[in-house]
C-alpha cells in the first residue's frame, strides 16, 4: 500500500544481498508499525511493506541513528559499505552515486560482477564497457587459478578458447537481466529535492558512519605450568579493570561458555573452537561507538617434559655450563636463505664475549646456591603451614627454556612432532593461532606476549612463507587457501623438502605457501614483555632468525618491547632491530618498571595496581581500544629515562652479587640446624672447610659450576 513518508522513522536496514558492500533497504516505524521502504526512483513514491516487529535487521542506535533523524524515504536511499557504514544519497542522483563509488579502483575488487550490476544504473557507455571488461578479465584470468590458467589457456585450444567466451557473454546476459531490477534513469533534479539535505554539488554524497569495531588479541603465556584459560583470564581481567576506570567507557565482560564437560567436571569450562573467542571486553564510549575486544590464546604449557630424575640431572648440567657453552649459530635448513642472524643496527652480529659469560657464570652460581634453600625452606613450610613449596620448582619453570632450545625430547612427546625438536610442536599452535586470527577478519588484531611467549611469538612472526603451511592440519590448511590461494614463485625443491621442519605433509603441493602479506594484512601490533629476545640472540642466535621481507607487516604495524631494567629475564631487543613500511623502525624500546622486588618484577607487567596513575595495562587497554599509536606514560620512576634505567641496570648488578652473599647467609642456618653435630664436627676439621662462612658456599658453588662447564665444553655435550 502507498502512503506518504510523513512521520516515518528511521530504525536500521536490512541486506538483501546478505553480504557487503550492498544497496540496503531502510527499516523504520510508520503509524507505530515496523516497515520496510522500497523507493521507487521513477515515480518517488515510497512503498511501505509492514514486517513483522520479531524481525531481524541491523539497527542504528545512539549517535549515529541521531545522524540520520532527518532522512526522507521519498527522496534518499542507503547504501552499506559494512554494517556500520552507511551511506545516504538522494533517488535523483543515483547514477552520479554509483560513478562516483566506481571511481575507486579498489571497491569491491574481488567481485566485478557487482561492480558491473552498478554501472548499468549510471546509463554511461564508457563506466559499462570499462566494467564488463574487467568482467571478461576475471573469467578468462582471474577467476581461474595459475594451475588452471597455465594448463588451458597458455595452449593454442580453440574451443577453449570459444567456450570460455560463449560462457562469458552468457554471465553478462544474465547480469544485464538481473541488472533490470535497477531503476529507469532518474528525473531531472529540482531545487526543492535538495532542501535541509545539505547537497551542495550534484552527487554529493552524505555519509554517516558509527564506529562499531571488532578487534583480535592473541596471548601467548611464557615458563610455568599455567593452566588452559588462566593467562587470558588475568590478562583481560586487568585490562577491563584498568578501562573501567575510565568513567567516560561501560566496559562489561562476555564469556563463552562450554555447556558440555568432562565426567564430574569442578566447573564449567569456556569455549575457544576456531571461530569463537573463549573472551570478550566489550566497551562503548560517551559517544555510543562500541569497540569488542576479543581474546583468545596460544596455550603450549601441556607441551612440557615431565619431572623425572634424568630431567632434572640433565638440566642442572645444562644450566650450570650455559657460560662455557659454544654459541648455536647455524641455521642451515631449507628456505633459510630468506632468513638473516640476529644484529644490531649496525649489522654486528652478537658474540659470546667474556662479560657475557661472566653475567651466565653468576647466575649460574646464585641459582645452585637457591637449590638447597628451596629444599630447606620446603620441608619447614609443609611442617609449620601445610604449605607445599616443590623444591623442583627451579626445573619446572626454567626447564620450560632448556626445552625450546634442545635439539630432541627425553621421553615421549606429542605424536605429530614425533622425533623432531620440542619447540617445532609449540611453534605449531603459535602458527595454528596466527592463521585463526587472520580468519576471523578482525578490523585489526594484536598479539601480546611474555616471558619465553615472546621467543614462540617471534618465531610465528617471522617464519618463511613456504614453512608456514607445514605447521598446519588439513583442514585448517584448506580454509586458508580458500581465502589465500596464492602460490610460490618458485617450487621448493625435494632437497628442500627433505630439509624443512617440520617435515612437509604430503597433502601440500611444492608451491604452496602462506602469504605473509595476507596474514598479517591486519596484524596492527605486536608487544613483548619481560622477554628474553636478547639473551637468545646471544647463546642461540639460530633459533630466532630474522626473516628478511618485513614489508608484509602494515603501515600502522608497531612491535613494542617492554622491559623492567631489574626484570633478570628481560631486556632490550638490540639485536632484532627492523623497518615496516614507511621506513618505520622496529622495534620500540619501552622501559618500565613492573615492580619495586627484583625477582617479582617479570611477572608483574600487566597487573592492575589502583595506586598507580599510569600503569602499563591501562595504557595497554588504550591502544587495543583506539587503535592508535601506543602512548607511553610520561617519563617517571615508574617509566624511567635513559639514564635511570642505567642506574636501575647497576642496581641489578648489585642485587645479584647481595642475593649470592644472602642466601649463602641463610645457608650457614639451615645447614647447621640441618648437619648432625658429629658430622659438622668431621666437616670442620677438613682444611678450608667453614659451614659457619657465608664466603664459604660462594665459593663452593662457583668450584661446582666451573667444573661443569668445563666437563661439558671438554666432551661437546649439548642440548641443541
Amino acid at each position: 500500500m502507498i502512503q506518504k513518508p510523513s512521520d516515518f522513522e528511521l530504525l536500521g536496514h536490512d541486506c538483501p544481498l546478505g553480504r557487503y558492500p550492498a544497496p540496503v533497504v531502510p527499516i523504520g516505524r510508520k503509524n507505530n508499525q515496523l516497515v520496510a521502504v522500497y523507493l521507487d526512483s521513477a515515480t518517488s513514491e515510497p512503498a511501505f511493506l509492514s514486517i513483522d516487529e520479531n524481525s531481524v535487521f541491523v539497527r542504528y542506535e545512539g549517535n549515529f541513528k541521531e545522524s540520520l533523524f532527518n532522512f526522507d524515504c521519498s527522496k534518499e536511499k542507503l547504501f552499506a559499505i559494512s554494517e556500520t557504514q552507511v551511506m545516504r544519497y538522494m533517488s535523483s542522483k543515483e547514477s552520479d552515486f554509483f560513478k562516483s563509488l566506481l571511481k575507486d579502483e579498489k571497491f569491491s575488487e574481488d567481485d566485478p560482477f557487482f561492480r558491473f550490476s552498478l554501472a548499468k544504473p549510471t546509463k554511461d557507455s564508457q563506466v559499462i564497457d570499462a566494467e564488463s571488461k574487467k568482467c571478461d578479465n576475471f573469467l578468462i584470468n582471474g577467476g581461474y587459478s595459475e594451475e588452471i590458467r597455465a594448463k588451458f589457456f597458455t595452449k593454442s585450444d580453440n574451443f577453449l578458447v570459444y567456450f570460455v567466451n560463449f560462457l562469458v557473454y552468457f554471465v553478462k546476459w544474465i547480469w544485464d537481466k538481473l541488472s533490470s531490477i535497477w531503476p529507469k534513469d532518474p528525473p531531472e533534479n529540482t531545487p526543492s529535492e535538495n532542501e535541509g539535505l545539505n547537497l551542495n554539488s550534484p552527487g554529493e554524497i552524505i555519509m554517516t558512519a558509527i564506529r562499531n569495531e571488532r578487534v583480535g588479541v592473541l596471548v601467548v603465556h611464557g615458563i610455568g605450568e599455567q593452566r588452559k584459560f588462566e593467562t587470558v583470564e588475568e590478562i583481560v581481567r586487568d585490562v577491563a579493570t584498568a578501562l573501567k576506570a575510565d568513567k567516560t567507557l561501560k566496559v562489561r565482560i562476555i564469556v563463552n561458555e562450554q555447556n558440555t564437560g568432562a565426567y564430574a567436571a569442578s566447573q564449567q569450562t569456556w569455549q575457544a573452537d576456531d571461530d569463537k573467542e573463549p573472551v570478550i571486553i566489550e566497551i562503548r564510549d560517551d559517544q555510543n561507538n562500541l569497540t569488542q575486544l576479543a581474546f583468545s590464546e596460544v596455550w603450549w604449557a601441556d607441551l612440557g617434559e615431565r619431572t623425572s630424575l634424568q630431567t632434572q640431572m640433565t638440566f642442572w648440567g645444562w644450566g650450570l655450563s650455559l657460560w662455557s657453552r659454544k654459541q648455536y649459530a647455524d641455521i642451515n635448513l631449507a628456505t633459510s636463505d630468506q632468513m638473516s642472524p640476529p644484529q644490531d643496527i649496525n649489522g654486528n652480529k652478537p658474540q659470546m664475549d667474556f662479560n657475557g659469560r661472566l653475567r651466565f657464570f653468576w647466575v649460574s652460581l646464585v641459582i645452585l646456591l637457591v637449590l638447597p634453600v628451596l629444599s630447606f625452606l620446603s620441608v619447614i613450610l609443609r611442617k609449620v603451614l601445610g604449605f607445599d613449596l616443590r623444591p623442583d620448582i627451579l626445573v619446572q619453570y626454567l626447564g620450560d627454556i632448556k626445552l625450546y632450545q634442545q635439539g630432541r625430547r627425553q621421553g615421549k612427546g606429542p605424536l605429530v612432532d614425533l622425533g623432531q625438536r620440542p619447540r617445532l610442536s609449540i611453534r605449531r599452535r603459535m602458527v595454528k593461532g596466527l592463521v585463526e586470527m587472520s580468519l576471523r577478519n578482525y578490523d585489526r588484531w594484536y598479539v601480546l606476549s611474555h616471558s619465553l611467549g615472546t621467543i614462540v611469538a617471534f618465531n610465528g612472526l617471522m617464519e618463511t612463507e613456504e614453512a608456514l603451511p607445514n605447521y598446519l592440519n588439513e583442514d585448517l590448511w584448506r580454509r586458508w587457501q580458500y581465502v589465500s590461494p596464492t602460490k610460490a614463485k618458485k617450487d621448493l625443491t625435494d632437497d628442500d623438502i627433505n630439509n624443512m621442519l617440520p617435515s612437509r605433509p604430503a597433502w601440500l603441493n611444492n608451491n604452496d605457501i602462506v602469504s605473509r602479506s595476507d596474514l598479517f594484512r591486519n596484524l596492527q601490533g605486536f608487544m613483548t614483555y619481560g622477554s628474553p629476545l636478547s639473551k637468545f640472540g646471544v647463546v642461540w642466535p639460530a633459533i630466532v632468525p630474522v626473516n628478511k621481507d618485513n614489508s608484509v607487516f602494515n603501515s600502522k604495524f608497531e612491535w613494542l618491547n617492554v622491559y623492567d631494567p631489574t626484570d633478570p629475564v628481560a631486556g632490550r631487543t638490540a639485536l632484532f632491530n627492523f623497518k615496516t613500511i614507511g621506513d618505520k623502525q622496529q622495534p620500540q624500546e619501552i622501559a618500565y618498571k613492573a615492580e619495586a622486588i627484583h625477582l617479582l618484577s617479570h611477572v608483574e607487567y600487566l597487573n592492575y595496581k589502583p595506586g598507580r596513575k599510569t600503569p602499563l595495562v591501562k595504557q595497554l587497554g588504550y591502544w587495543l581500544l583506539t587503535g592508535e599509536a601506543f602512548q607511553p606514560a610520561p617519563k617517571s620512576l615508574g617509566w624511567p629515562t635513559p639514564f635511570i634505567v642505567q642506574v636501575y641496570n647497576n642496581v641489578r648488578l648489585l642485587i645479584w652479587v647481595v642475593s649470592a652473599v644472602v642466601i649463602s647467609w641463610l645457608l650457614t642456618f639451615f645447614v647447621r640446624f640441618a648437619l648432625p653435630d658429629f658430622i659438622e664436627e668431621t666437616l670442620n676439621n677438613v682444611p678450608y672447610v667453614d659451614f659457619s662462612n657465608p664466603f664459604f658456599y660462594i665459593v663452593l658453588s662457583a668450584i661446582i659450576v666451573f667444573i661443569f662447564g668445563i666437563i661439558m665444553r671438554l666432551f661437546k655435550i649439548t642440548f641443541n
